[in-house]
């Protein structure tokens, strides 16, 4: 396969496989499943156009009204360039995204089709779907919704399910953790964190980049590593929004690796192993989540509900919960900023790429028993950093799995405390 950019954009990158599924397990007995996912593609990122793209435009409007020459050959197109990104476009859900939206709703209903076909489903079956407010994730998760209930267009022979889209308001709430936006509710996370060490890395990858377009551009526009950053980031979002881009000859392979790797290195600070709490805030979801896939079957009645909990939330959430799970470790050495580790488990665009999800499904074993496995992107991932015994369907035993969890809600109590209570208003968690 050769080089895609797609894959190398850390958060900006796009749903890479829609159609890939888990393996089965060998008793192709799979009895329940959470999901926590990111929202689909946007138009563009509110920090990314305030803190790079806008300051290059309007470094580029001073330049095109000054009526000097702006560059030549590659870049000459930037003297009439202008862009189609607005600030009214921040975290607005594109076409793209309700798309690959309602395509990976048709992929989970056929992943779990068993349960819509089986001759224990109710004539009216259903299933709930939590949202947290903000418009991009409750917008893809009505659109997912359409998917998976085979109302857009599924040519399978499985009858419709109902969805029920339940939007979990975390201004209503008085517990910080009780909803599906726990970066914006903790006061004392710094989003900030990890912007210095990705400047270094920037000023150091950008380098080759600004030696090659210098000879094209004129001697009033002097481009710095920020205005490349900034180009790059426009050539993403055309890329990820399907439009064609004119930035598209400017940038080479290793050009966009380190572009990845300079975010990478920004949410290994923020969100990742290098946190000041690393994965602690997604501890109450986690809690709930194995409750829920953990119980018995018979201890609640679902009365033709689905037992398939699916929550959409940010990319923070999904990171949060990635470094809880132990996934993508690298060991407690800091990422380098002086040059690239191309050999690093940590990569955003494998973990939370938009639509990006972690499942916890549990399933019967041939021996009889219950186990529990992780689900990441739509392939079974090795959990916990080694703590816990994987089998050959990478599962773990449900028990150890909430002994576990326990351990880390201690340590939660300690800290803050709080539960998620929304998922299952049957269910004491």
């Amino acid at each position: 396969m050769g080089f895609s950019i797609a894959r190398h954009l850390a958060a900006i990158s796009p749903y890479f496989n829609i159609l890939r599924q888990p393996a089965v397990p060998a008793s192709r007995k799979i009895e329940s499943a959470v999901y926590l996912f990111r929202h689909g593609i946007i138009h563009v990122n509110g920090h990314d156009y305030y803190s790079a793209i806008a300051p290059f435009l309007q470094k580029l409007r001073r330049l095109q009204q000054g009526g000097a020459g702006i560059g030549t050959e590659k870049l000459a197109f930037l003297k009439s360039y202008s862009c189609w990104i607005t600030e009214e476009d921040i975290g607005k859900i594109s076409t793209a995204g309700l798309q690959q939206s309602r395509e990976l709703g048709k992929a989970f209903r056929a992943r779990y089709g068993d349960w819509l076909d089986s001759k224990e489903a109710c004539p009216s079956t259903w299933m709930d779907i939590w949202t947290d407010s903000a418009q991009r994730c409750e917008q893809t998760a009505r659109a997912f919704g359409q998917g998976f209930t085979g109302q857009q267009g599924t040519d399978d022979s499985l009858p419709r399910a109902f969805v029920r889209t339940i939007v979990v308001d975390d201004s209503v709430s008085g517990d910080p953790c009780n909803n599906l936006c726990w970066h914006r509710n903790f006061k004392e996370i710094d989003q900030s964190a990890g912007q210095q060490e990705a400047d270094l890395f920037l000023r150091v990858y950008t380098k080759s980049i600004l030696g090659r377009l210098v000879p094209f551009s004129d001697e009033k526009a002097i481009f710095t590593p920020k205005d490349i950053y900034a180009m790059q980031l426009l050539y993403c979002y055309d890329l990820v929004g399907g439009k064609a881009s004119p930035f598209a000859d400017l940038f080479y392979k290793e050009d966009w690796l380190g572009f990845e790797y300079m975010r990478d290195v920004k949410y290994h600070y923020s969100e990742g192993y290098g946190a000041a709490h690393p994965g602690k805030y997604a501890t109450p979801w986690l809690d709930a989540a194995t409750r829920l896939v953990g119980k018995s079957p018979n201890s609640e009645p679902l009365e033709g509900r689905l037992p398939l909990w699916i929550a959409f939330t940010h990319r923070e959430e999904i990171l949060y919960l990635a470094v809880l799970l132990g996934l993508a470790y690298d060991g407690p050495d800091a990422p380098r900023t002086d040059q690239l580790d191309q050999n690093r488990n940590w990569r955003v665009a494998l973990l939370a790429p938009y639509l990006g999800h972690i499942g916890l499904e549990k399933f019967r074993a041939l021996d009889g028993q219950h186990k529990m496995r992780v689900v990441v992107n739509g392939e079974v991932v090795p959990a916990f950093r080694g703590q816990l015994q994987q089998d050959c369907d990478g599962g773990y035993g449900i028990a150890k799995v909430r002994e576990w969890v326990q351990s880390r809600i201690e340590e939660w109590d300690a800290y803050k405390g709080g539960r998620i209570t929304f998922l299952d208003h049957g269910v004491v968690l």
